[in-house]
């Protein structure tokens, strides 16, 4: 199963509400697994201070161009909306065009200047964001891949393909 980095981590933040914690609470820990004592290097708020980044210097108005690549995005959007909710569609089709309607009118990529708010730099929102430094970042990969987080075997089993064989003579995966 395939997921969108928001529908992932809207679904992670749930399994940890159900499990009676929260994103932040489970992703400190994590953090503090794989980075002993400087677990605050890695965030899912963004830093406090000027760091963060200025508007962009060379903001223009979209051009012609730029308004059709966005009119055959929505196309494409809408597209799979309609194929998947029409009576003949696939359950992956169906599965797609729910995920596009569930991520509609979400924020899927923000602004970076737009984290010069105090609330928006406060906001930690699943799948969209994380900060850290690539040396910190690349530590804690390492710390996940190597067992000081979760154990080889609990890492073995997440990376375990869970799809079933295609069902006899049709090509399709069966549920």
């Amino acid at each position: 199963q395939y997921y969108t980095p928001i529908a992932y981590g809207q679904l992670v933040a749930h399994a940890c509400r159900s499990g009676g914690s929260s994103m932040r609470r489970a992703w400190s820990a994590m953090a503090e697994a794989a980075l002993p004592g400087r677990g605050g290097a890695l965030s899912l708020t963004a830093p406090e201070g000027d760091e963060v980044a200025e508007v962009w210097p060379k903001m223009r108005n979209p051009t012609i161009a730029d308004f059709a690549a966005d009119m055959l995005e929505l196309t494409d959007f809408l597209g799979v909306i309609t194929r998947g909710s029409s009576e003949s569609a696939s359950e992956v089709e169906r599965a797609k065009a729910t995920m596009m309607k569930s991520t509609f009118r979400r924020i899927n990529w923000i602004e970076p200047s737009a984290l010069r708010s105090s609330i928006a730099r406060a906001s930690a929102m699943p799948g969209c964001q994380a900060y850290a430094s690539a040396r910190d970042t690349a530590e804690a990969l390492r710390a996940l891949a190597t067992g000081r987080v979760i154990s080889q075997r609990a890492l073995a089993d997440c990376l375990r393909s869970r799809r079933t064989a295609p069902a006899a003579g049709t090509g399709r995966q069966t549920k």
